[in-house]
């Protein structure tokens, strides 16, 4: 054909070398390709000295360890010894492209920018007008789910946070009441950042929505105090035995003057009692009277001479004076020396007071005179001094 393959030496004589021989002329690689699948092959004539015509030459596309989105570039790449083979025998190594099909299209384009996000891709080399492709796919990201998590909390009159168990601020978003201080009901959405590229683990990419509450919380009510209460002239405060004034309301409980009350007492904003019901809870509760006295005052006069009777009270407290106890001051008729018993009267219950009345005594002693002597001859006469004689002596002095 043309094609020196080997020559004949016959009776050539060198005094040194025996040149005589069969030569076989330097072997030629003729390669043709062929494409199957991924792979290319390069195939020899028959006859190649390195048996590249039974055991061909080949470069694999080989993917990438994940075809699962990251966001990190993926890329398929060419096993090393079969491209260093290749290049070894002078050929060049093919550049790999790559194709998406976008949604909807049938067709594949050409990919501009990296090989990254979650979609339908080709791979492809080339050699000689034949090529080997490999379609697949990078699939999204699988996030878990977040779960409810804690979804009731007391109230506390405190602000309320919540997330669900699992949100990923890095691959999520929340919508919603994240925050609430009153009670109520509440509700947020969490969604994927990403749907492009990211779906969730049970499938879809469509939000999840979770409810949450802050809730009354229960309390135990109040029982009745058997603490005795007594006028003092001060404001008094009843408080029923479990009476807690930050979760519990209470009305008409502080009082000053003796009397009977009733006291309600309700749950405040956020609480409930224990039975879940919100009604007032009453109690009964009575301060005493105090105790005064009026003690008539001992007190002597001179026959004659006009009543001054007086009283003293006593037992008032606070800064009431005496006048919050109005009575009278009566005694036994006479105006002879003697003895004379006062009594003082009056309401036994006047105000805050319960009073009690104690008599006194009146002493009247005689009206002491005064006199003049008047000397005479043979006498001493004895005069009053309103000058009527009371007393006349003959006697001898």
């Amino acid at each position: 054909d043309g094609a020196l393959e080997s020559i004949k030496i016959e009776g050539l004589k060198d005094k040194n070398v025996d040149l005589n021989g069969t030569y076989t002329a330097p072997h030629v690689h003729s390669f043709t390709y062929t494409a199957s699948d991924n792979t290319i092959t390069a195939t020899c004539t028959d006859g190649c000295v390195k048996r590249y015509d039974t055991n061909p030459l080949t470069l694999t596309l080989t993917p990438p360890s994940s075809l699962v989105y990251d966001g990190t570039p993926k890329a398929f790449t060419l096993p090393a010894d079969e491209v260093s083979a290749w290049i070894s025998e002078g050929l060049d190594v093919p550049t790999i492209y790559y194709y998406i099909k976008q949604n909807g299209q049938s067709t594949y384009m050409p990919l501009l920018g990296t090989l990254q996000n979650a979609g339908n891709y080709m791979a492809e080399i080339t050699v000689d007008g034949k090529s080997a492709q490999v379609k697949f796919a990078i699939d999204k990201a699988a996030v878990a789910q977040p779960t409810a998590g804690t979804t009731e909390f007391p109230y506390d009159g405190e602000t309320k946070e919540y997330a669900p168990v699992g949100f990923d601020s890095n691959t999520m978003t929340i919508t919603g009441d994240t925050s609430a201080k009153d009670i109520g009901s509440y509700g947020v959405a969490v969604m994927l950042k990403d749907t492009n590229n990211c779906e969730w683990l049970s499938g879809g990419t469509d939000p999840i929505t979770f409810n949450w509450t802050i809730k009354k919380v229960k309390i135990a009510q109040p029982v009745a105090d058997s603490n005795k209460y007594t006028y003092n002239g001060s404001y008094q405060t009843y408080s029923p035995i479990g009476f807690d004034a930050t979760k519990m309301v209470m009305e008409n409980g502080s009082q000053k003057d003796a009397g009977t009350y009733l006291v309600s007492v309700t749950p405040a904003e956020g609480y409930t009692w224990a039975d879940g019901s919100t009604d007032a809870v009453e109690f009964e509760w009575a301060i005493g009277m105090a105790q005064a006295t009026v003690k008539a005052d001992d007190v002597t006069k001179e026959a004659g001479e006009a009543d001054k009777l007086t009283a003293t009270v006593t037992g008032l407290v606070g800064d009431d004076s005496t006048d919050v106890i109005e009575y009278t001051l009566t005694r036994e008729s006479g105006e002879a020396e003697g003895k004379y018993t006062i009594t003082p009267s009056g309401e036994d219950i006047q105000g805050n007071y319960s009073v009690t009345f104690e008599k006194g005594t009146l002493t009247i002693t005689a009206t002491p005179v005064d006199y003049k002597i008047i000397e005479g001859a043979n006498s001493i006469w004895v005069i009053a001094a309103d000058e009527d004689p009371v007393f006349r002596s003959n006697a001898d002095f």
